[in-house]
């Protein structure tokens, strides 16, 4: 795969229904949007160039002080879940969407 490098001059988002880029990743529901960033710049040659990047969502890393184990993946999922649920009440909310992985990250 040949790279891309360019000076970032400037970045924003837009939301879309899933499309090709994206969709394998997701239990999206019907209608339902995802973030799709754009990235305006210049490449080493001074042309202008504007990138769209597919498949970057938000995440959140949580220090638990507590082994990660597939019972302790599941009490977080729930926890968030209700979270979640409890504060968006007038939006239909599918956790399958919101929450796609839960998972270790290890770090010194």
């Amino acid at each position: 795969m040949a790279g891309l490098s360019m000076r970032n001059i400037t970045c924003d988002y837009y939301m879309e229904r899933p499309n090709g880029f994206n969709r394998p990743k997701l239990h999206a529901t019907a209608g339902a949007r995802v973030p799709i960033i754009r990235m305006f710049g210049i490449l080493h040659t001074g042309q202008k160039c504007c990138v769209n990047v597919h498949g970057v969502f938000p995440y959140i890393i949580v220090r638990t002080g507590t082994p990660f184990t597939p019972e302790f993946a599941r009490t977080l999922r729930a926890r968030f879940i209700r979270i979640v649920t409890e504060n968006n009440r007038r939006h239909r909310f599918n956790p399958d969407f919101a929450i796609y992985e839960i998972r270790p990250l290890l770090a010194k």
